[in-house]
């Protein structure tokens, strides 16, 4: 991810100074940064373990720092931490990558939602985030010790979440306890005053819900693929997408990165499909996001006031929930079982 960020920054003419531990960069340690206080911003995307050390370690050599931090922030038992040191440095600045917060496809969506669910209130909402990780676990990447499968997609899952919901919604469902959870994992709510609400995310490549987003594909073999409801082991699949339901039985779906298979520049094309009685319509929108929101989020990072911080710490607390619930009861002889039933529970 770091090597991303780099040449990204470095293609619109921003000096980037690397830091690696393991020695592939320009300088091992933070410790080793000359002229710290020059640096417009710093980049965290390190192992989330090792985040709050790292970051520890910036803002003790510069304390106004402005500082992007990958997600997860840092591990569940680390927030405390975290939150104070950042109070202890109230020159700094910091925000949480936060890449759908500030992709333009899920604002058109979240525009769209918002124009239609004046006059047909939204009945359900399912988001789907899964691919095959096991040959980046087998090559050592995307390992997440810390959060296990809620570390991978989760934060997001919410942020999608977080566009299509109103703000009082949005809020109250992080309050509310998931009706049930399963390892896949898949968390489903249901509380009066909110839509059904599903999120699901699976490392393994097992597809939940083939059918609310398979037909947004523009290959044939891609389509057939998840209709198996298996993404194979070493296939660059995601199949990723947050499907809306109205009252009235017209949907809306957003899906990532359609044209796999079909064009090369398929990462950045992704389509909103309008479903009805009548029929279905689709529009495209075309852009990097993790590109746009990388450059948006430096920009608020330098223009914003000493002590600005993003972390999305309600997010956070949601996942170390989440985290808490599926401790000791994750184990893969039972992939497909509920393992959780929170309905009357509290967490």
């Amino acid at each position: 991810m770091g090597s991303r960020h780099s040449c990204y920054l470095k293609s619109v003419g921003c000096e980037v100074l690397t830091v690696d531990s393991n020695g592939s960069a320009d300088v091992q340690h933070v410790a080793h940064v000359t002229g710290p206080a020059s640096r417009d911003a710093w980049i965290v995307a390190t192992p989330t373990g090792t985040h709050l050390e790292v970051v520890n370690s910036i803002l003790q050599k510069s304390p106004y720092a402005r500082i992007l931090l990958e997600k997860p922030a840092c591990s569940p038992e680390e927030l405390p931490e975290l939150m104070a040191t950042l109070q202890k440095f109230p020159g700094s600045r910091v925000v949480v990558n936060d890449i759908y917060a500030h992709s333009p496809v899920v604002e058109t969506f979240s525009q769209d939602l918002r124009r239609i669910s004046q006059h047909d209130s939204i009945d359900r909402i399912t988001i789907e985030f899964t691919k095959n990780r096991r040959q980046d676990v087998d090559n050592g990447r995307f390992v997440d010790l810390q959060y296990g499968e809620v570390g991978y997609e989760w934060f997001h899952m919410l942020s999608l979440l977080r566009a299509v919901l109103p703000p009082d919604a949005y809020e109250k469902y992080l309050r509310t306890n998931p009706s049930i959870v399963t390892r896949e994992m898949r968390v489903t709510t249901f509380a009066a005053g909110l839509p059904k609400v599903e999120l699901y995310a699976s490392t393994d490549g097992r597809i939940g819900f083939p059918e609310l987003a398979k037909y947004g594909y523009s290959s044939g073999s891609t389509r057939d693929q998840i209709s198996t409801r298996n993404i194979p082991y070493g296939s660059s699949l995601r199949y990723r997408f947050v499907n809306v339901r109205f009252i009235s039985g017209a949907h809306k779906t957003l899906v990532f990165e359609p044209h796999f298979n079909t064009r090369s520049d398929y990462k950045n094309i992704h389509a909103i499909y309008t479903g009805s009685p009548s029929g279905r319509s689709a529009s495209e929108v075309t852009g990097n996001q993790l590109e746009i929101s990388l450059k948006k989020q430096l920009d608020i990072l330098i223009s914003s006031r000493p002590g600005y911080t993003e972390i999305r710490l309600p997010e956070h607390q949601n996942m170390a929930n989440l985290v808490g619930m599926l401790d000791g009861v994750t184990s893969s002889k039972y992939p497909n079982q509920i393992v959780k039933d929170c309905h009357a529970s509290r967490v």
